[in-house]
């Protein structure tokens, strides 16, 4: 049986421009600890070695559990065997824009759409790429056929919003999102994304609203307690729910030093314990986004990828800062985003040839 992945990507919202992830990236898996179904994959590959359905399995199989580099040989060889192999073309598109090649990952996707149109889900993930490329009137454009084709697709409703999200506009956003959720009630990244809509708006009521209803949904969701705790600390004062939770944030990414020293400055402190801040001020090793007239929104958009192993000295000589990410879940450093005094990326490298070294360098 043909198989394919399909994914949906979920917004976290910086201040003046919105970052996607993917909601489901693939975890490390050890040589040692391969699943039962890799392992059943392998033994019937090496009893029929060109049977592309095979190796489309595992490259899914692969994809699943971290191991990218292997999930991209097998759907080359899935399409070595078979250049028609529509769903193949599909799944490099998906590990191509895991690993942030979009161009690739378009090009490819336009493959799967040239050998098999009319495909809602093709449309949706090449509609992603080219928001994640920048493009994001044809991205629009696509998400738009892709709801034709399948106005059930609620994917594809939930990346119009972030297209809207990005441009400024989140009403309309808001709006998306509402369709959504009534369409898919028990979606978690929905209620996130609304979240984070309201937060960027301005409306901390119903941020704080929508992201308890997605801890509600799914209580280890990082990044909706990551905006409560931004919410509790900068807009409330408060420094007990604040640290509630920064620190359920850090249960799922411990390794956020940024984080981690920003929870060590709450405690250590002169604020009181369980007292009111909406009266206090931060204390000066604390510099908040940038100041505004509505509230900041999440300035760390993580979610469900690796947070940075930082270096927080790490300078360029441009005087950015430099944090180092492993997207590829190999345990190696993969990209390095480079950030401005207000804490914006305005610079990435990625090492897309798994090589160790930044092969590829884009202005954000």
């Amino acid at each position: 049986m043909k198989k394919f992945i399909f994914f949906l990507l979920i917004v976290g919202v910086a201040a003046g421009s919105a970052y996607v992830y993917r909601d489901k990236l693939p975890f490390p898996l050890t040589q040692q600890s391969l699943s039962p179904e890799i392992k059943q994959l392998r033994d019937m590959i090496a009893l029929d070695p060109d049977n592309p359905d095979l190796h489309n399995n595992i490259g899914i199989a692969y994809f699943q559990e971290g191991r990218l580099r292997d999930a991209l040989a097998s759907f080359e060889r899935v399409i070595q065997l078979d250049p028609q192999y529509a769903e193949a073309y599909y799944n490099l598109g998906a590990v191509y824009g895991n690993i942030g090649r979009h161009d690739d990952a378009i090009a490819q996707y336009e493959n799967a759409i040239a050998l098999q149109s009319g495909q809602a889900d093709t449309l949706n993930n090449l509609g992603l790429a080219l928001f994640q490329k920048g493009e994001d009137a044809a991205a629009l454009n696509k998400f738009n056929e892709a709801l034709r084709l399948n106005p059930l697709l609620t994917a594809a409703r939930n990346n119009i919003a972030l297209v809207h999200i990005k441009q400024g506009d989140f009403d309309a956003a808001i709006a998306e999102l509402l369709d959504t959720i009534r369409a898919a009630p028990a979606n978690p990244e929905a209620y996130y994304n609304l979240g984070a809509a309201y937060h960027k708006k301005g409306k901390i009521e119903h941020a704080v609203n929508a992201y308890k209803k997605t801890l509600e949904l799914k209580p280890d969701f990082a990044m909706a307690n990551y905006g409560l705790a931004k919410i509790y600390y900068e807009v409330e004062k408060n420094k007990d729910k604040a640290l509630v939770y920064f620190r359920n944030y850090l249960s799922a990414f411990p390794n956020d030093r940024e984080v981690r020293a920003l929870v060590a400055q709450i405690k250590d402190s002169a604020f009181g314990g369980g007292q009111d801040l909406k009266q206090s001020a931060p204390s000066q090793g604390y510099v908040p986004a940038a100041p505004a007239a509505q509230p900041p929104p999440p300035d760390v958009p993580v979610i469900n990828v690796p947070v940075p192993h930082a270096t927080p000295a790490a300078q360029e000589q441009s005087g950015l800062q430099e944090r180092e990410f492993d997207v590829n879940n190999d345990g190696k450093v993969d990209m390095w985003l480079y950030y401005d005094a207000s804490n914006k990326p305005v610079k990435k490298k990625q090492d897309t040839n798994f090589d160790g070294t930044p092969d590829k360098e884009e202005n954000l």
